[in-house]
């Protein structure tokens, strides 16, 4: 049996800083299309109303019958769009993080733009490792089972 060939050379830092600006680059256009997408739908919601809501795109509604924990995340950004917090609260929390995130990531990318940095990429990649933390891993996962109980209890 022969072993596997093991080449006792490193790869080129050239080639690592290549592999590095890829992902930066695919994690930026990622990035964009998520947020055109986002404000698309959210657009959409807002032109067409409440005829919209009869729409859902959530499979465990569809193949359950029983929400998932971001039902209801579309409706909480149109009430905190029109400015009623409470019941942006009341329809899903995550609809307050959403609109957070969409407010505030456009402004990072076009700082990364504009200063030719990668702040929102080093930030996603800490939010990652973070991620990777046990205890941090338990939190989310209970909120996340918090809010899914909850939006089970409230038929929404």
């Amino acid at each position: 049996m022969t072993k596997p060939y093991k080449s006792k050379k490193a790869l080129p830092k050239n080639f690592k800083q290549r592999i590095s600006i890829q992902k930066q680059r695919k994690f930026y256009i990622a990035t964009s299309l998520l947020l055109i997408s986002a404000y698309a739908w959210i657009g959409w919601h807002w032109q067409v109303g409440s005829q919209s809501m009869q729409l859902s795109v959530c499979l465990s509604r569809r193949l359950l019958g029983i929400a998932c924990p971001s039902c209801g995340t579309t409706r909480g950004v149109l009430a905190a769009l029109r400015g009623d917090w409470m019941l942006a609260l009341y329809y899903n929390p995550f609809s307050i993080l959403a609109i957070s995130g969409l407010v505030v990531v456009p402004f990072f990318l076009v700082y990364d733009l504009m200063k030719k940095d990668t702040f929102t990429y080093r930030l996603y990649r800490a939010m990652e490792r973070l991620l990777h933390k046990p205890l941090v891993l338990l939190v989310i996962t209970s909120l996340i089972a918090l809010n899914w109980v909850w939006n089970i209890q409230k038929g929404i």
